[in-house]
């Protein structure tokens, strides 16, 4: 991990809050998306996790888990406009995913990816799972996963 990135779960209120703020900045804000699809009402049964850039807050997804399935879902991922191609959101995933795979090896993680995205998530590994585009809050996706 690169030395001035932190990444940790998000364990109180306040961290919550961070991860609400850097969504609205860049789903709300910039990606125009409407508050009532950003603000869903799924957090309260997600795992949430901030990636930190010296003390600040700067990126953020949420992460939910079905043992049934054998699977996670990461979503809601977002960074700072000015700390993208960075390395953060890559170095946030690749943390997240190494904490998945230590206590759960051999399960699959399920992204929705945003198009302009998919070369990034393939860079984690990540495969397309179909080839059929979707809106998701207007914007087009597609599925796509990985076996840790």
């Amino acid at each position: 991990m690169t030395s001035n990135y932190q990444v940790k779960e998000v364990k109180n209120y306040l961290e919550m809050i961070d991860c609400f703020e850097i969504r609205t900045v860049v789903f709300i804000t910039e990606q125009k998306v409407s508050p009532e699809e950003e603000i869903d009402g799924k957090d309260k049964s997600a795992r949430h996790f901030l990636i930190y850039k010296n003390t600040k807050a700067i990126g953020t997804l949420r992460l939910f888990t079905d043992e049934k399935d054998r699977s996670f879902h990461i979503g809601r991922v977002a960074v700072l406009k000015e700390y993208r191609h960075q390395k953060a959101g890559y170095t946030l995933i690749k943390e997240v995913l190494k904490t998945i795979k230590a206590t759960h090896p051999g399960y699959h993680v399920n992204i929705d990816a945003q198009v302009q995205a998919i070369g990034f998530y393939e860079s984690l590994g990540f495969r397309i799972t179909d080839d059929k585009i979707f809106l998701d809050a207007n914007i087009q996706h597609k599925h796509m996963a990985l076996v840790l």
